[in-house]
């Protein structure tokens, strides 16, 4: 019997040799890993795939492209990774491959005379690139009905001709529902008390159990379906001449599994089995790919060659040889439907595995919509997990950019390394092979505008309460996603603080003031001449600015409140350009730095250098020079003024010019405009000059000769016709006022003021050559704002926190390509600069917000403009600004009326003057309506500052800060 048999395998090894054109059976099942009794799962009974694998080879290490269904499936089919093909997503969900034309698997063996069919799913857009010639079975069939017909379907396709013949058999099997028995089998299912938990899980509950059970039960069943395919194959009497393959398509639809680009979801069962021409009994070690099938399939039929595959030929393997092969593997991630947008790239080599996340920092919505969907009990189960598996959940729900795993000593990705010092080369070898690979695949995500621009469109369909419509899913990224980004305009956002009008080009000081960078932007743009803050306070201001919501939308009125706890879901300025693509980038103070009205996680990249003792780092006061060097520096105060206090002293600190704050803000920004720019930027940068205190270079001081520096205009009974309220603003910090006077320092601080202003110049004429010398030049926006004026002892008042002129005009300029410079008298509030760059940059408005856009003035700086400037400080409290004149109400009704045009330094109240009762009455309707009415009360909230959450005391609804820096 043994030389029988021996004979036997000589004959048919003999037969076999001369099959130039086999056949090809392609066995898909669906949601599963390498769970199968030859892979060493205890549990299952797989005996028909067992005994394919010890007949042929079976591949230890096998990965798909991407762990979700149509993606594999297209990798598969095309040879290419799925940001090649374009197939990114679930094709039940619009996505689809970028060109119909591209090549595929069954075009080419159409090509050499094969016979081509699929029985089950085919899950790619369009379905008529792939033109098989016999189709069965074409739906997901999850209920697993009538299983038997995918046997005699096959029967059917295999005995119709004699042409060699590829064939696809793609089983429901495993997939969700886990249907514990179908017709009877498995004849013995498992139960909880059978099994133990998938070891990936790293948990261990009762319900985890039963879904392993379940899962398992579905392998079985799908291993004596396979049974009844080989049994038909092998009764069609061309079973010698058939290579046989068995796959999964990704991994199981567990937790760490599909979904992820974990080793759970992109790891898959490989076996490949051909009579006399496979070694049998093969365990091959390799790193292998499915995209490897397509070029073997190629090979081993004759078809014609695609140029440019990344895919290795396995039938090199065939014989048990071990040639030379690929180093790295590379996997990647982008979005099953629209739940779960977001997008990674892997590397790994013999050991070690580095995943990119190119959305760092955010939560990871698929793991949310798995954990939500199917694990919800095993929240609280995470929260107990000893470590490292805690931290790896943690880590799973809001990933950092990079992730590093040693395979060999923690198989299940439980400990990150990324920070080890002892794998610093491991992490930077691959950081290079993944960044390489990004590049030798054009990988369009390397573009960070299509990253966002993307989530944009799938987030979109995302309604209320977090479901998605299919309905409402408009996907373009077929016509963009290897567009060039340089099309896109870039934006350059100066920012100073405490600025009022005192600039050359504004005319707002009646000697001379040295501004000459600030005047040569604004003779290059549009220069808004009566633009006013939203509040004459920095919080309030910087708040409303850059979320696009005034005061009395928010409830911020104050320095120490927060617009983020009564609008969570607000999305601010830099974070909207982030959303679409924006590379965002900045130094200095941009929002105001206090709890709540700074996302940390907001920049893609923040200069942390000046603010290394701002709040946000070390819960301690702003980094003022005068802070480094001790409470009590020697010399202070620099003024010589005592019982002012730090905040308002003045003079040198005889450092050198690159070492002040602000000059190393500018030099941030410098060096971010002599990078090259691999997609559009946003660039903020904010200066804190001419905010006290007015610590700059000796030099700036010189400029200004002392007894030529001009005081502002005062008048003696200024106060005397204002209402009490108003008197109230005034008086608020006149002693300091009275403390400079008194020291006989008024015309010190004055000129202070200046060398602040013509120091903050210099920084942004740095910022402005960069761009100059850069290639940006010619495609970026640059605004220029201050958030509030500054009262110099005009009406009796030192500092801001008024509703008069002083306090709220301030220097504007929009400078934008394509439109003509112009000096603009219209009263513009700088609530208008959120939709303005919006339309200057062509990205679509998510939601409504309290300004409108000044295009139409960019274009005709005379064009109509109906609203004035609304200006809010505290609750209640509003001025309104027209052309002409300017109208306050008080909470209490007190009012104020002055004609700027006859009197520029409001010194006559109008409030009671009959013949300007008509202008007064048109202004204040301005005053009555929703611009002053407070923020509705919210329920209260308590926030957390450790991890930026606010916990909604009536409902017990927690915000996440970080969560909503980037997306509603």
């Amino acid at each position: 019997m043994r030389w029988i048999l021996i004979l036997s395998c000589l004959l048919s090894a003999v037969a076999v040799s001369a099959i130039d054109r086999p056949n090809i059976l392609l066995i898909v099942s669906e949601d599963n890993g390498p769970e199968l009794g030859c892979y060493g799962q205890p549990y299952v009974q797989t005996p028909v795939l067992d005994e394919l694998a010890a007949g042929g080879m079976r591949f230890e290490r096998a990965f798909v492209p991407q762990a979700g269904c149509s993606q594999s499936r297209a990798a598969l089919l095309t040879g290419l990774y799925p940001h090649q093909n374009g197939q990114i997503g679930l094709a039940t969900w619009k996505f689809r491959m970028y060109d119909e034309g591209t090549p595929n698997l069954v075009k080419r063996l159409n090509g050499v005379g094969y016979r081509t069919g699929i029985i089950g799913k085919l899950h790619i857009n369009p379905e008529s690139a792939f033109p098989f010639d016999f189709k069965a079975i074409p739906s997901s069939n999850f209920s697993r009905k009538n299983q038997t017909q995918y046997a005699d379907k096959a029967r059917e396709f295999i005995e119709a001709s004699d042409e060699p013949f590829f064939l696809s058999v793609n089983y429901p099997d495993a997939h969700r529902p886990f249907i514990t028995q179908v017709d009877g089998i498995p004849e013995k299912p498992l139960t909880a008390d059978d099994v133990e938990p998938l070891a990936y899980f790293g948990l261990d509950t009762p319900d985890l159990r039963q879904q392993t059970a379940d899962y398992l039960n579905c392998m079985s069943r799908l291993d004596s379906q396979i049974g009844e395919l080989l049994a038909v194959l092998e009764a069609s009497g061309k079973s010698r001449e058939t290579l046989v393959v068995y796959m999964g398509d990704h991994g199981a639809d567990m937790l760490r599994g599909k979904r992820t680009s974990y080793e759970g979801g992109v790891r898959v069962p490989l076996i490949v089995s051909w009579a006399g021409q496979i070694k049998s009994g093969q365990v091959r070690n390799e790193l292998v790919s499915t995209l490897d099938l397509m070029p073997t399939f190629l090979k081993v039929t004759g078809a014609e060659p695609v140029e440019n595959l990344l895919g290795w030929d396995l039938s090199q393997l065939f014989n048990g040889t071990d040639p030379e092969w690929r180093p790295y593997l590379f996997t990647e991630y982008h979005t099953h439907s629209a739940h779960n947008y977001y997008p990674q790239r892997t590397v790994r080599d013999d050991r070690y595995k580095l995943i990119l996340n190119l959305m760092p920092g955010e939560v990871n919505p698929g793991y949310d919509y798995t954990r939500r969907k199917f694990f919800e009990e095993n929240q609280e189960v995470v929260a107990e997990a000893p470590e490292p598996m805690r931290s790896a959940y943690q880590r799973m729900e809001r990933p950092a950019e990079y992730e590093l795993y040693d395979l060999e000593s923690d198989p299940y990705e439980f400990t990150d390394l990324v920070d080890s010092t002892k794998h610093e080369e491991v992490f930077y070898r691959l950081k290079d092979e993944l960044a390489q690979w990004q590049e030798d695949t054009d990988d369009p995500m390397r573009q960070r505008e299509n990253v966002y621009r993307l989530k944009a469109e799938i987030d979109a369909c995302i309604e209320e309460g977090g479901e998605a419509s299919k309905a409402k899913l408009d996907l373009t990224y077929p016509d963009y996603f290897f567009t060039e980004s340089e099309e896109r305009k870039n934006v350059l956002f100066l920012a100073v603080d405490d600025m009022k009008d005192w600039v050359n080009c504004l005319g707002g000081y009646e000697g001379t003031v040295h501004t000459p960078n600030i005047d040569r932007l604004a003779a290059r743009g549009t220069l808004f001449t009566n633009a006013h803050c939203p509040s004459p306070k920095c919080a309030p201001s910087r708040a409303a600015i850059m979320t696009g919501l005034m005061p009395s939308t928010t409830g911020l009125y104050g320095n120490g409140h927060w617009w983020y706890a009564n609008y969570p879901d607000v999305v601010t300025i830099p974070a909207h350009f982030r959303n679409h693509g924006y590379r965002v980038a900045g130094a200095g103070k941009i929002f105001h730095h206090t709890a709540g009205n700074h996302p940390p996680n907001l920049w893609e990249d923040f200069q942390k250098l000046v603010f290394r003792d701002d709040p946000w780092f070390r819960g301690v006061k702003l980094n003022y020079p005068w802070s480094r060097h001790g409470p009590n520096p020697e010399g202070f105060p620099f003024s010589g003024v005592k019982g002012l206090g730090h905040e308002n002293d003045w003079g040198s600190l005889g450092y050198d010019e690159p070492d002040y704050d602000d000059s190393r803000n500018a030099a941030y920004a410098v060096q971010f405009l002599q990078q090259k720019q691999d997609q559009p930027f946003f660039l903020a940068c904010g200066l804190f000059r001419p905010h006290l205190p007015w610590y700059v270079p000796q030099k700036y001081f010189d400029q200004y000769l002392l007894e030529e520096v001009v005081l502002p205009g005062v008048k003696e009974d200024d106060l005397d016709d204002i209402p009490k309220a108003g008197q109230a603003f005034a008086k608020a910090r006149r002693g300091d006022l009275e403390t400079i006077q008194n020291a006989g320092k008024y015309r010190e601080a004055v000129r202070a003021y200046l060398a602040s202003i013509t120091y903050a110049d210099a920084q942004l004429g740095r910022v402005l050559d960069a761009l100059d010398a850069s290639d940006h030049a010619e495609n970026t926006v640059v605004v220029l704002w201050s958030d509030h004026g500054w009262h110099l002892g005009e009406k009796g008042h030192w500092h801001k926190t008024t509703l008069w002129e002083e306090a709220t005009r301030i220097p504007f300029i929009v400078s934008a390509p394509g439109y003509a410079p112009a000096r603009c008298a219209r009263p513009v509030s700088l609530i208008d600069l959120y939709p303005t760059l919006n339309d200057l940059c062509d990205l679509p408005l998510d939601e409504a917000h309290d300004g409108q856009s000044l295009v139409p003035l960019l274009e005709d700086s005379e064009a109509p403009w109906e609203r004035p400037a609304i200006i809010q400080y505290e609750s209640g409290n509003v001025a309104v600004r027209s052309d002409r004149y300017r109208y306050i109400r008080y909470r209490n009704g007190d009012e104020e009326f002055y004609d700027l045009k006859l009197d520029p330094y409001e010194w006559t109240n109008l409030a009671d003057d009959t013949e300007a009762a008509p202008e007064k009455a048109r202004l204040a309707k301005w005053a009555t309506d929703e611009w002053v009415n407070p923020a509705p009360t919210k329920a209260g909230f308590d926030f957390n500052p450790d991890t930026f959450t606010w916990k909604e005391k009536t409902t017990g609804r927690l915000i996440d800060g970080n969560a909503q820096v980037h997306q509603k």
